[in-house]
């Protein structure tokens, strides 16, 4: 049975959570995005569990002050439990002036209804390459 639209605003608001707790670097809501042994793939970066989800997220402040995450063009299917959805994330360094696009890439996710609501089971980014 395909998603019902009350499933695909529940993990459009999955999305906001993760990209609000990224730029707050609030490594426990962070953590509480992805499920119980969830995984985050950055490529050169893997985290799998809560303890090392928080850890990283709690490290993004200091990595990329002033930074905000933009998600767009999220695209979710799936059925009954199961989803996979797709955005495009442009990362904005908000106290250059002006503005500046600091990265820009897709995440590729997995997701699971759990009792808590919907979670990332998997999430992994692919940064677009650098044009010259």
């Amino acid at each position: 049975m395909p998603l019902e639209a009350s499933d695909v605003i529940a993990i459009h608001q999955l999305y906001a959570a993760y990209n609000m707790a990224a730029d707050r670097g609030d490594g426990k809501a962070f953590g509480g995005c992805f499920a119980a042994d969830g995984v985050f793939d950055m490529g050169t970066m893997r985290a799998k569990g809560f303890d090392a989800l928080a850890e990283f997220a709690a490290g993004i402040p200091a990595s990329a002050p002033g930074c905000r995450h933009i998600a767009t063009n999220v695209l979710v299917e799936g059925e009954g439990d199961l989803a996979n959805g797709q955005a495009y994330l442009m990362l904005l360094d908000t106290h250059a002036s002006p503005t500046v696009i600091v990265m820009t890439g897709q995440y590729h996710d997995r997701l699971v209804r759990s009792v808590d609501g919907w979670r990332f089971s998997e999430r992994r980014f692919s940064p677009d390459e650098a044009k010259s």
